[in-house]
Parts: structure tokens; C-alpha cells; sequence
């Protein structure tokens, strides 16, 4: 990814895509890990697992930026098409 800028939306906007990046290159490990929990990704890393959204917010709302975090719930199986 290039540089995001000086503006700072800019910047949250870089590092959230940096967290889909690496919630991409990561899900078999993260679907092992984490089956069927939602999980919250801040600077590349998971910092907070919880079993509905709701409770996962009130765990990160005072470690992280919740701007630049990801809410995600990990996929309990993969399903492949007929």
C-alpha cells in the first residue's frame, strides 16, 4: 500500500484497510483460533474476542480506536457452492 497522507482521515482510513489486509492474508489461522466468535482487529492484530458485537465493543472501547478497529465474526465453516 502507498503512503496515506498527512490528513487524518486519510491515515484511519490506511490502517483500517492495513487490518482487512491482514484479517485477509490470516483467516484459515484466525477460523482455527477463533471459530464462530466475533473479533476485534486493531494495528494487524487481534486484540479482543467475544461471542456477540455488542459485548466486543464494551471490552475495546477503552483499549483501542474504535475508528480504526475491525468488528468481525469469524465464519464457523466455510461453505462451497453446488
Amino acid at each position: 500500500m502507498s503512503s496515506p497522507g498527512d490528513h487524518p482521515y486519510r491515515k484511519s482510513l490506511y490502517r483500517i484497510l492495513e487490518n482487512r489486509a491482514w484479517l485477509d492474508a490470516h483467516i484459515e489461522a484466525l477460523m482455527a483460533q477463533y471459530k464462530s466468535k466475533w473479533i476485534a482487529i486493531y494495528r494487524k492484530e487481534v486484540v479482543a474476542s467475544a461471542d456477540s458485537p455488542d459485548e466486543l465493543r464494551g471490552i475495546c472501547q477503552d483499549k483501542v480506536d474504535m475508528d480504526e478497529t475491525i468488528i468481525f465474526q469469524v465464519p464457523g465453516a466455510v461453505r462451497t457452492p453446488i
